[in-house]
């Protein structure tokens, strides 16, 4: 009998080398199959077929393991900060962001590890994708360690081959620059609007009075403040006034101050510098007097000439001035010295204006006196017509009565009635004549 050969290639997986395929190539000499070596070749066969779908196997998981490690590679080297939280809101997965920001809390429960609370914390995104499988986004608002974050969350549904949510990806993105930046934008915004009020405000009166007023009242309520007062400097007797004050009242009921009992307003007069204390020493003179446990005092001048200090305190709670709120102090500053300066400008136009007006009367007045001398020859007649003319004056503010006495040399130098308005039959009979040193 012919001798035949039979080649069997068995493909076997060899545990603990990865990704190694061997071939193991067996030759079995086959002379006349009997039914034994029939059952063999069948059971080869079957090895056969188990080792290939062993070996499918083996390679389809190789390639979920490839793809869950990029994934897993590409989630690390993302600068946001991710997890992925089950139904119950297990943490399964922190990427390395979010590592080294809140610490490795796998296993935990996310609202406790992240913020501390005992139940799934109130418009939670995660437990809204849950709910309707769709993607949310939040903004919170957080203060940890000193300083203030605003983070944005996102969170978006996992699902298994049935479409069932497995569970939810969150995306946590650290906006607090941009916040800020829009933040800062809108209380610009806001300020510049309050600025043109104010401004309108101030500018609307002619009276010193009203316009502290407004200045005082708009600025401690814009940098949220409690009380303030105006001080004008006095450099006659270096000494500040307190012109305006709002919900304050100073301890000895005074409002004038020597310069040096109020060392800060010295400073800020002398310096043409704002002052600003977030927190005020209370054995120093300012928390005395002032009683403030924050302050920002404000130059009030121009053109480098201090002309007064505005003070504005809190008295209960300390205020961190930021540099905004500084710049809007001095910017209200300024203003209102264009309104002071056109108060001050108008009351000194309207101030000349009544003496040019009174000069004027008066002119006319002796122009008039002038022409009835000029005009009348009869001395009696004259002198009648200049007193009319003369109690006639309205800027004198005089009652309508009036003599005019003349010297009669010739009879003892008494004086006798030359002229006369408004007064009584009784007068004018008792004192038509007086002597020298006699009263009417």
């Amino acid at each position: 009998m012919e001798r035949k050969k039979t080649i069997v290639l068995i493909p076997l997986l060899i545990t603990g080398i990865a990704a190694a395929e061997y071939l193991i190539m067996t030759a079995v000499e086959m002379s006349g199959l009997s039914g034994a070596a029939e059952k063999t070749v069948d059971s080869l066969s079957l090895v056969v077929l188990l080792s290939l779908v062993f070996y499918l196997l083996y390679k389809s998981q190789m390639a979920l393991l490839d793809e869950k490690r990029s994934i897993e590679e590409i989630l690390s080297c993302m600068g946001d900060n991710i997890s992925i939280q089950d139904g119950n809101m297990n943490i399964l997965y922190q990427n390395a962001a979010m590592v080294n920001a809140l610490g490795a809390h796998v296993g935990e429960r996310c609202y406790k590890a992240y913020e501390d609370n005992d139940a799934t914390c109130e418009g939670c995104p995660v437990a809204e994708s849950f709910r309707d499988g769709k993607v949310h986004k939040t903004e919170r608002h957080v203060q940890a360690f000193g300083r203030e974050s605003y983070i944005e969350m996102t969170s978006s549904p996992l699902r298994d081959l049935n479409g069932n949510i497995t569970s939810v990806i969150e995306v946590a993105r650290n906006i607090t620059h941009r916040k800020k930046a829009e933040n800062a934008i809108v209380e610009r915004n806001q300020r510049l609007a309050m600025l043109h009020q104010i401004d309108k405000a101030m500018l609307s009166t002619l009276e010193l009075e009203k316009i502290f007023g407004i200045l005082l009242e708009n600025l401690v309520r814009a940098l949220r403040m409690e009380s303030g007062v105006i001080f004008l400097y006095d450099d006659t007797n270096k000494a500040v006034n307190a012109v305006e004050r709002y919900n304050f009242a100073f301890s000895e009921g005074q409002a004038c101050f020597p310069l040096d009992t109020l060392p800060l307003a010295s400073e800020v007069i002398k310096n043409n510098k704002p002052i600003i204390l977030n927190e005020v020493d209370k054995d120093t003179e300012a928390y005395r007097k002032l009683r403030a446990k924050s302050m920002l005092l404000i130059p009030l001048g121009v053109d480098g000439s201090v002309q007064g200090v505005i003070c504005l305190h809190n008295e209960l709670d300390r205020h961190v001035f930021s540099d905004s709120e500084v710049e809007f102090a001095m910017q209200v500053a300024d203003q209102a010295m264009v309104a002071i300066i056109n108060a001050k400008l108008v009351k000194s136009l309207t101030e000349n204006d009544s003496k040019l007006l009174s000069k004027n009367r008066e002119l006319q007045a002796l122009n008039e006196v002038a022409e009835i001398i000029a005009t009348n020859n009869d001395v009696k007649v004259m002198l009648q017509k200049v007193l009319e003319k003369t109690l006639s004056i309205p800027f004198l503010e005089v009652q309508k009565k009036g003599v005019i006495f003349l010297r009669d040399e010739k009879d003892g130098g008494e004086f006798y009635m030359a002229a006369q308005v408004g007064l009584s039959p009784y007068l004018l009979k008792k004192e038509s004549r007086i002597k020298m040193g006699q009263c009417l």
